[in-house]
C-alpha cells in the first residue's frame, strides 16, 4: 500500500468517527426532557387517582358502617323514622305542603315520602339524621358529612328504605364537587312469635324460660270487742315480696317488696303503722326500651322525744 493511500485511509476513518454537533445535542435533550415531563405528569395523574380511590373506599366503609349501625336498632326505630323538627335545612327532603305537612326525599313528584315524627328519642344516625366530621378525626384527614333518611310511600304493603349519604370534600381533587356514596337498605319485619313484649323481632318461636319467686303478703284481721277499750276492728299485714324472670329475645326482671304494716279502728278513728317502706324495680335487655330509671325507696321519719 503506498503512502498516499495509506493517508487516505486515515482521513476516511477520522470522518466516520466524528461526534454530535450542537444542534443534535439539543434535540436529543428536547426529546429526553418531553418523556421525562410526560412520565411525571402520567405519574401524577396515577398518584392522584389512588389517592381519590383510597377516599372513595374509606368513605364506602364509612356508608356501610353507619347502614349496619341502623340495621341494629330496634324495628320500631325506623317505623318511628325521623325527627320532623329535624327536617328543615336539608337540601334532599323538599317540603311537598299539604295537611299534615309531606316530606319527600328529593322531589316531590318522584320522590318517596319521609317518615317522621314529633319527640323522637335521641337515637344514633336517627336523631339527628345528619351531622359532620372534622377532618382531625379521622386517619385520613379529610372531613365528611353524613345524613341517613327513612323513607316510605305505604308502610301497609311496602318495606321501609333507609338512605345513607356521606359527602367529603376530596383532597385528591379538590374542586370536585360531587364527592359522595350512597348506600340504601330495605327495612321489613312480620311480626314477632308468641308475645311481642319478649320477642319483639321477626323470627322463628324459640325456647322460653319464665321464673318466679314469691313470698305473698298475709293478713290478720282481728274483730270482736275488748273490754275497758272502745277497740273496734284491727289487721295485721305482713311483708311480702315477689321477683320474676322471663327470657326469650330478650330479657326481663321484675321486684316488688312491701313492708309489714298494723291497723287498728277504735272511738278515735282508724290508725295505721308501718307500710311506709314499699318498692318496685324492672330492668331488661329490649334496645327499643328507654334508658334505665333507678327507684327510691322513701325512708320514713324517726321520732325522737326528749326525756321527760
Amino acid at each position: 500500500m503506498t503512502r498516499a493511500m495509506l493517508r487516505r485511509r486515515l482521513r476516511a476513518l477520522a470522518h466516520d468517527e466524528r461526534g454530535f454537533t450542537i444542534l443534535e445535542t439539543v434535540i436529543a435533550i428536547t426529546v429526553m426532557f418531553a418523556s421525562l415531563v410526560a412520565l411525571a405528569y402520567t405519574a401524577t395523574i396515577g398518584f392522584k387517582s389512588i389517592a381519590y380511590a383510597r377516599e372513595r373506599v374509606t368513605f364506602d366503609g364509612v356508608a356501610d358502617r353507619i347502614m349496619e349501625e341502623v340495621r341494629g336498632q330496634a324495628y320500631t326505630k325506623i317505623q318511628t323514622g325521623l325527627l320532623t323538627s329535624d327536617l328543615a335545612g336539608d337540601a334532599n327532603i323538599v317540603n311537598c305542603g299539604g295537611t299534615p305537612t309531606v316530606y319527600r326525599f328529593e322531589s316531590c313528584s318522584t320522590g318517596e315520602k319521609i317518615v317522621s315524627s314529633g319527640g323522637v328519642a335521641v337515637t344514633p344516625w336517627i336523631n339527628p339524621h345528619s351531622g359532620t366530621v372534622a377532618a382531625a378525626a379521622i386517619t385520613n384527614n379529610v372531613g365528611y358529612t353524613w345524613s341517613t333518611y327513612i323513607t316510605n310511600n305505604d308502610p301497609a304493603t311496602q318495606p321501609y328504605r333507609v338512605t345513607v349519604v356521606v359527602q367529603w370534600a376530596s383532597a385528591a381533587y379538590p374542586n370536585k364537587t360531587n364527592n359522595l356514596v350512597r348506600v340504601q337498605s330495605l327495612f321489613a319485619s312480620p311480626s314477632g312469635c308468641v308475645n311481642s313484649a319478649t320477642h319483639p323481632f321477626g323470627a322463628p318461636c324459640q325456647p322460653f324460660f319464665y321464673g318466679l319467686a314469691q313470698v305473698p303478703a298475709g293478713k290478720i284481721t282481728i274483730s270482736g270487742t275488748v273490754q275497758g277499750l272502745t277497740f273496734s276492728t284491727g289487721y295485721l299485714q305482713t311483708t311480702g315480696t315477689e321477683s320474676n324472670l322471663q327470657n326469650e329475645q330478650v330479657t326481663r326482671s321484675n321486684a316488688t317488696f312491701a313492708e309489714s304494716l298494723a291497723s287498728i279502728t277504735d272511738a278515735l278513728g282508724t290508725r295505721t303503722e308501718g307500710g311506709v317502706v314499699s318498692g318496685a324495680q324492672a330492668a331488661d335487655s329490649d334496645p327499643n326500651a328507654p334508658g334505665a330509671t333507678y327507684g327510691s325507696i322513701p325512708v320514713p321519719a324517726v321520732r325522737c322525744d326528749a326525756p321527760g
